[in-house]
């Protein structure tokens, strides 16, 4: 343990400076460590001058951050006892680790919206994307047969967030989380916008202008996991003001 120490000091203090301004946008370079009993997970983000170009051509075009060309952003996991890397992975812009108590899976949750389409996400110990899910203020709510009617009207699009898990049902009720949609068009932002309401995972989460969603509680949320025959079926924890939620798994709507 004495060389993960020196190196989470090192990633520190190399990455551990930076400059925020919300009238101009978040450009911090930022490292966060979770550690488990056999692993330690690592995880980096520039959000830079440097990076900025990538970024706008990721967020404009596919908003894939799992991409193999994402240079500003990644998780990385080394064994406990020798420093091994066992894999490295891109990734959003992550505010948040947590490693389950079983060692099974990492947990990482985001803040940060500016360029960043993802704000949860699940990796298991092999470095598998496992889940993932963007979270929103507000949201687009359907029954069943306005939705039919949506993906009738606009097809591609309701593909196209299907395909990035902007869609979860929950008994007879759609829920879309329409984001920025590539390509953007104003005519399906503002059909979407009609069906507009709050959040409903919890009504307290808030969004600055640019940068930022605060959605769960700071410094803890105090994750929990769920599980269905041995897999993760469920993440539970804490809104802003400490009211329980969960995100299921199994809810992301899927063609």
């Amino acid at each position: 343990m004495k060389k993960m120490t020196v190196l989470m000091m090192m990633l520190l203090f190399q990455y551990g400076c930076c400059l925020f301004s919300e009238m101009s946008g978040y450009a911090e370079k930022k490292i966060f460590i979770a550690i488990g009993k056999t692993v330690t997970f690592i995880h980096r983000h520039d959000w830079s001058r440097a990076t900025d170009s990538k970024r706008r051509k990721m967020f404009l075009g596919s908003q894939n951050p799992f991409a193999e060309d994402n240079n500003f952003a990644y998780i990385e996991c080394f064994l406990n006892e020798t420093n091994q890397v066992l894999f490295r992975v891109p990734s959003p812009a992550l505010n948040y680790l947590f490693v389950s108590k079983d060692s099974k899976y990492l947990i990482g949750l985001s803040k940060l919206k500016n360029y960043n389409p993802v704000q949860l996400v699940v990796f298991d110990m092999k470095g598998n994307l496992v889940f993932y899910s963007p979270i929103q203020e507000e949201e687009s709510k359907m029954n069943i047969d306005e939705f039919e009617t949506f993906k009738a009207k606009y097809p591609k699009y309701a593909l196209n967030l299907i395909g990035r898990n902007r869609i979860s049902q929950v008994g007879d009720t759609i829920f879309i989380y329409p984001g920025t949609i590539p390509p953007i068009s104003k005519k399906v932002w503002y059909y979407l916008f009609s069906y507009n309401a709050t959040s409903h995972l919890s009504s307290f989460f808030r969004e600055t202008t640019t940068n930022f969603i605060y959605w769960y509680k700071e410094p803890d949320p105090e994750i929990q996991l769920k599980y269905e025959d041995g897999k993760i079926s469920a993440v539970s924890l804490l809104d802003p003001i400490g009211k329980r939620f969960e995100i299921v798994i199994s809810e992301v709507l899927k063609e």
